[in-house]
C-alpha cells in the first residue's frame, strides 16, 4: 500500500473489532479464512488506514489500526459487508451480520498501545486453541522480528531515546507514556516491500507466488471476489489465492514501537485481558474497591507517568490519570476524589 506523510501530522491509534456472534461463526473452514485474510487489504486500501496487528478468529476479528476514526469506522463497515457477502454467497445467510456490534476503541498512550497490540495477538491463546500466536494462520504474530538485523534495532533505539516511546519500567526501559502519539511513529512512504510467506515452511520467491501486477485484472478480481482491485502492483498472492500478510502490515512501525524481541514477547505473556476488555465497555458491569482502585493507581502513574505517586504529577498529567483510571477500570469521580484529594466537583466535570 502506498502511505503518506502528513506534515504535522500526529498519529492516531485504533483497536477495532466485532462482536462475537452466539449462533453463527464467521469463518468455518480454511477458505472462509482465506476470504477474510484477503479482505484486509481490500478494506485497508478503500477506506486509508495502516494495518499494525490483526487476528481472524472464528466468531469475530480485531485490528489495530492506524488511521483517523472516520477511516477506521469505514474500514470495518467494509470489512463486515464483505464477510456478510461471503456468508450469503456460500452459506445463503440473509443479512448474516446484521446488528453485529463494533467497538472503535482510541489507542490514548503508549503503554496503551502496546498491551494492545500483544492483546489482539494473543486471542488464540486466550480462546484456548492450541496454538503458539506465532504459529496461529490467520493473525499477524508471526510477521514481526524476522529478519534480526542488529543494525535495524540499534537505529530504532536510537530514534525512540529522543520520542520516550516504549519506555517501560518493568522491562527498564520507564517512560513518559503520552510522548508515542507525537507523530514520530506512523506508517512511513516505502518502496515496495518485501513480501513472502509468513509462518509457513515453503520458500520464499516459489514459482506458485506471482505479484498481482504480473497476474491479468480480470483473473484478479474473480480470485479475490471483487469489481475493483485497486491494491498495489507489488503485493504478491500465493497459490491458495491469499495476499500474502506481509504485503499490507506495517511490520517494521511495530517493531519500532517494541524495540525488541524480547520486549514483545514480555508484551505477549504478559495477561492485561481485564484491563483491555473493560476499556472495550465491560467497566459498567465490573466494579472494584478502594484498595484494587488505589492499586492500579499507583501502577499506571508508574507505567504511564515514571512516578511514584500521583502526588508528583503536574495538573495536566493528574488529569490524564484520571481519565485513564475512568475509561480502565471505570473509577468514578466520588472514589477517586477519595484516594487523591482532588475535588469531587473538579472530578466530576473532568470525566464527564
Amino acid at each position: 500500500m502506498r502511505r503518506r506523510i502528513m506534515q504535522g501530522r500526529k498519529p492516531e491509534y485504533y483497536h477495532v473489532c466485532t462482536e462475537g456472534l452466539e449462533k453463527k461463526l464467521l469463518f468455518r473452514d480454511r477458505q472462509d479464512y482465506i476470504s477474510g485474510m484477503n479482505s484486509i487489504p481490500i478494506c485497508a486500501v478503500r477506506s486509508g488506514v495502516h494495518i499494525l496487528a490483526f487476528c481472524l478468529m472464528d466468531n469475530h476479528v480485531h485490528f489495530i489500526l492506524e488511521g483517523k476514526r472516520a477511516n477506521c469506522t469505514t474500514f470495518i463497515s467494509e470489512y463486515k459487508r464483505r464477510c456478510s457477502q461471503a456468508l450469503r454467497l456460500k452459506y445463503l445467510e440473509v443479512q448474516a451480520l446484521h446488528g453485529t456490534g463494533v467497538f472503535i476503541g482510541h489507542i490514548d498512550s503508549g503503554e496503551y498501545l502496546l498491551s494492545s497490540i500483544a492483546y489482539v495477538l494473543r486471542n488464540p491463546v486466550t480462546a484456548g486453541l492450541k496454538f503458539l500466536p506465532f504459529h496461529y494462520p490467520w493473525c499477524s504474530a508471526g510477521l514481526y522480528f524476522k529478519t534480526g538485523h542488529d543494525s535495524m534495532l540499534q537505529e530504532t533505539a536510537g530514534r525512540t531515546r529522543h520520542s520516550g516511546i516504549g519506555k517501560n519500567n518493568n522491562t527498564n526501559t520507564g517512560r513518559s507514556a503520552p510522548e508515542l502519539l507525537q507523530g514520530k511513529y506512523q506508517a512511513k512512504p516505502t518502496s515496495e516491500p518485501a513480501c513472502g510467506t509468513a509462518g509457513t515452511s515453503r520458500d520464499e520467491g516459489s514459482p506458485r507466488e506471482k505479484r498481482i501486477a504480473d497476474i491479468p485484472g480480470y483473473v484478479i478480481r474473480q480470485r479475490l471476489r471483487t469489481r475493483n482491485c485497486d491494491l498495489p502492483g507489488h503485493y504478491i498472492i500465493n497459490d491458495e489465492n491469499m495476499i500474502m500478510p506481509e504485503c499490507y502490515v506495517e511490520t517494521k512501525l511495530v517493531e519500532n514501537i517494541f524495540l525488541s524481541p524480547k520486549r514483545f514477547l514480555y508484551y505477549i505473556s504478559r495477561n492485561t485481558d481485564r484491563e483491555i476488555e473493560l476499556s472495550m465497555g465491560l467497566a459498567k458491569k465490573i466494579s472494584f474497591d478502594d484498595i484494587q482502585i488505589k492499586t492500579a493507581l499507583l501502577q499506571t502513574c508508574t507505567e504511564e507517568f515514571n512516578s511514584d505517586s500521583p502526588d508528583r504529577l503536574d495538573m495536566d498529567d493528574k488529569c490524564r490519570l484520571m481519565i485513564m483510571m475512568k475509561k480502565r477500570y471505570g473509577a468514578s469521580a466520588k472514589q477517586l476524589a477519595r484516594l487523591t484529594g482532588i475535588g469531587i466537583d473538579f472530578l466530576t466535570q473532568l470525566l464527564r
